[in-house]
């Protein structure tokens, strides 16, 4: 299961090292989720849902946090070949 995946299923977005996934599946989830950039929500994220009257819905949303410290990619063969020389 990828980390897509996973955030298309538990409808909350995901904030990986380099990057964020922020797609919740709204067609299946009903959560149309959002990052929201500005002075001052900036890093904030937010989500649509529609209530059982059909009122379109307005909440803020904590993601999943996914960090690692570990270092994520494997060396380069240019960064390799420059240990060699």
């Amino acid at each position: 299961m990828t980390s897509d995946f996973r955030s298309y299923m538990s409808g909350r977005p995901e904030i990986h090292n380099y990057r964020i996934a922020i797609d919740t599946g709204a067609e299946e989830t009903g959560y149309l989720t959002a990052f929201v950039v500005g002075e001052e929500a900036a890093g904030s994220f937010m989500r649509t849902s529609v209530s059982a009257f059909g009122k379109i819905e307005i909440e803020n949303v904590h993601p999943e946090d996914l960090r690692c410290e570990e270092p994520l990619e494997e060396p380069s063969i240019f960064s390799l070949l420059k240990q060699v020389v």
